[in-house]
C-alpha cells in the first residue's frame, strides 16, 4: 500500500447541521459529492458541487475540491494542481471545470487511508494526463435556481432534489450528526426546516431580505411583518412535512447501498 502509515488527513468539514438550498443536509451533500467523484460520476458530482456552491458556500467548496485532489488525486496528477489553482471562487464555470476534471475517467487516484478497500499500487506507469476540461457558461444553467412561475413552492423539491444523498460512509467520513437517528431528522426537517436552513448563506439572505429574525432557543424564524412573512413562504415556502417519500428519501437518504471505492 502506498503511503506506508499515512494518517488519515481527509475528512468532511464538521459543522452543526445546517440544510442547503434544496435542504439537504450539508455535510452529506460534501461526502455525496467525494463519492461521486471516486465513482467517476460526472452528472451526479456536478449536482452535489452546485448544491453546496449555490447555497452561498462558494470559498468553501473550492476550499473542499482542492482538499479532495491533494489527498486523492495529486500524486497521480501533479499537472492538475497549477489548473486547479487557477480557478476562481466567484467563477461558476469553474466549479464546473474542477469537478469535469476529476471525474475524467483518466484521471486515477488512490485512497491509501480507506486501508479496508484500497488495492495494492499497479506497477505500471503512471500517466499524468495533460489535457484539461473546460465547463460552457451555458453548462451552469441548469444547476440554477429553479424558479417557481405559477406553480406552488412546495413542488420545487420534486424537480430539484434529483439524487438521493449518500449515507453508507457517513461514519468512515465522521459527519458531526453521525448517531442522530433518520427518524429524529426528519422531525427536525419538518418541524424546523427554515431554523436549519437559516445557517444557509442563501436563506440567511432570503430571511432578512423579508425582515425576518432566528430565535435559537425556539428553533424558529419569526417575521415581524405578517406581509413580508407571507411574501416569504410564497416565496420560498417549501413544506418538507408535504413531500412524497420519493423527495424525502432522496433528502435523508438511506444507508444501505454499498460502493466502489478503489480506483
Amino acid at each position: 500500500m502506498r503511503g506506508g502509515n499515512k494518517k488519515m488527513k481527509f475528512k468532511i468539514i464538521r459543522s452543526p447541521i445546517i440544510l442547503t438550498r434544496y435542504l439537504y443536509i450539508k455535510e452529506e451533500v460534501m461526502a455525496s459529492l467525494f463519492l461521486s467523484i471516486l465513482e467517476k460520476n460526472k452528472e451526479e458530482a456536478l449536482f452535489w458541487a452546485y448544491e453546496l456552491y449555490y447555497s452561498g458556500f462558494q470559498t468553501e467548496t473550492f476550499d473542499y475540491l482542492l482538499t479532495i485532489y491533494s489527498e486523492c488525486f495529486a500524486e497521480d496528477n501533479p499537472r492538475l494542481r497549477k489548473y486547479m489553482e487557477g480557478q476562481k471562487s466567484d467563477n461558476p464555470c469553474a466549479v464546473g471545470n474542477i469537478v469535469l476534471n476529476l471525474t475524467d475517467s483518466t484521471r486515477k487516484y488512490n485512497l491509501e487511508y480507506f486501508e479496508a478497500r484500497s488495492k495494492p499500487p499497479s506497477s505500471s506507469p503512471k500517466k499524468d494526463p495533460k489535457f484539461y476540461i473546460q465547463m460552457n457558461e451555458g453548462d451552469v444553467e441548469k444547476y440554477n435556481a429553479i424558479e417557481t412561475g405559477d406553480d406552488l413552492p412546495r413542488k420545487v423539491l420534486k424537480r430539484a432534489c434529483r439524487y438521493r444523498i449518500r449515507t453508507n460512509y457517513n461514519a468512515t467520513l465522521g459527519v458531526t450528526h453521525l448517531n442522530v437517528e433518520r427518524e429524529e431528522l426528519k422531525r427536525m426537517l419538518f418541524g424546523s426546516w427554515l431554523y436549519y436552513a437559516s445557517f444557509s448563506p442563501i436563506w440567511k439572505d432570503r430571511i432578512v431580505l423579508h425582515e425576518g429574525s432566528i430565535c435559537h432557543e425556539s428553533k424558529r424564524v419569526v417575521f415581524g411583518n405578517d406581509d413580508f412573512g407571507e411574501e416569504f413562504y410564497d416565496k420560498f415556502g417549501y413544506e418538507p412535512d408535504e413531500q412524497g417519500w420519493d423527495v424525502l428519501s432522496n433528502i435523508l437518504g438511506e444507508c444501505s447501498s454499498p460502493l466502489p471505492l478503489c480506483a
